[in-house]
């Protein structure tokens, strides 16, 4: 979960169903995930009213049923797939790590990112700004746990997928990636001399060095 500390609302992921605004009221501010068979609450609440429409790089909806069913990828545009750790940035915007895990709908990858969507509540909108992950492939593939995280004083973000990311061990990877260029500042591999479920951590924190 994340904590809106503007509104009073908090952001949850679920892995299987996607990310959803909720009020302290426990109402429904919006669902950021594929469109595909959300129907009513336990509670008869029309639920898709509350789906965001993607936009492209010019601000135009994205109408193409394909995409906002989740089936196909938009050039600009991805959903997020069983993804983990939703946090906001600086200006307001959401990132998450993107999973892949069951990528429109094909079962796994075969890529995880860091993603950030602008989303505007009030017209139901999202427009993917920033992802970083795609084109490191399965290399960097993490189908469970893991985490991202925004570094203020480097400007960077820290991607840190953190199950098998070789594929067929428990490997994972902390990646610092600056946040205007894309370059790698830092990264490391790290392989647990035991692990459940080819784990090698869940969250990944920046601390100093005498905390």
């Amino acid at each position: 979960m994340e904590y809106s500390s503007d509104d009073n609302e908090i952001i949850v992921s679920g892995r299987t169903q996607g990310i959803v605004k909720l009020s302290a009221q426990n109402e429904v501010s919006y669902i950021l995930a594929p469109h595909r068979e959300w129907n009513t609450s336990g509670n008869g609440t029309e639920l898709s009213q509350f789906l965001l429409t993607p936009l492209d790089a010019n601000d135009e909806p994205i109408t193409d049923t394909d995409v906002l069913d989740g089936s196909e990828n938009h050039p600009d545009f991805e959903w997020s797939w069983y993804q983990h750790s939703p946090i906001l940035m600086p200006n307001g915007n959401l990132m998450v790590f993107d999973n892949g895990d069951n990528r429109n709908y094909t079962n796994f990858g075969p890529y995880s990112r860091a993603v950030e969507y602008e989303i505007d509540e009030m017209n139901k909108t999202i427009k993917q700004v920033w992802s970083y992950g795609k084109e490191r492939g399965e290399e960097t593939y993490a189908r469970i746990v893991s985490k991202v995280s925004y570094i203020p004083e480097n400007n960077s973000i820290l991607f840190t997928p953190g199950s098998a990311v070789t594929g067929s061990s428990a490997a994972g990877k902390v990646v610092e990636v600056d946040y205007d260029t894309k370059n790698v500042i830092f990264e490391a591999t790290i392989v647990p001399p035991n692990s459940v479920f080819n784990i090698s951590f869940h969250n990944v924190l920046r601390m100093g060095l005498y905390e």
